[in-house]
């Protein structure tokens, strides 16, 4: 972690290592951690929504997308980490 106080990111990453790891509360917990952290980070955004529809919250997946696209419509990476993420979920 960063000096100080943690930061969004690494909020972000500790949620990585959980989400991974399968613990899907405690993956919870520390992305809002992130989003609260870092209000108008739109790649946290994506990151987080894209992560909630993998794990079948869907509502909550999308209304993060939807926030995250509406801050920044051009970012390319956003839609391939949308794609990626309803890909995983129609292929299961």
């Amino acid at each position: 972690m960063s000096s100080g106080s943690p930061q969004a990111s690494d909020w972000h990453r500790i949620g990585r290592l959980f989400a991974e790891a399968g613990e899907n509360a405690k993956a919870e917990d520390f992305f809002q951690k992130a989003l609260a952290a870092d209000p108008l980070d739109d790649s946290g955004q994506v990151e987080v929504g894209a992560w909630y529809i993998r794990t079948g919250q869907r509502e909550k997946g999308e209304a993060l997308l939807a926030k995250a696209f509406a801050e920044n419509p051009d970012e390319f990476w956003h839609y391939v980490q949308m794609a990626e993420a309803f890909l995983d979920i129609a292929t299961k």
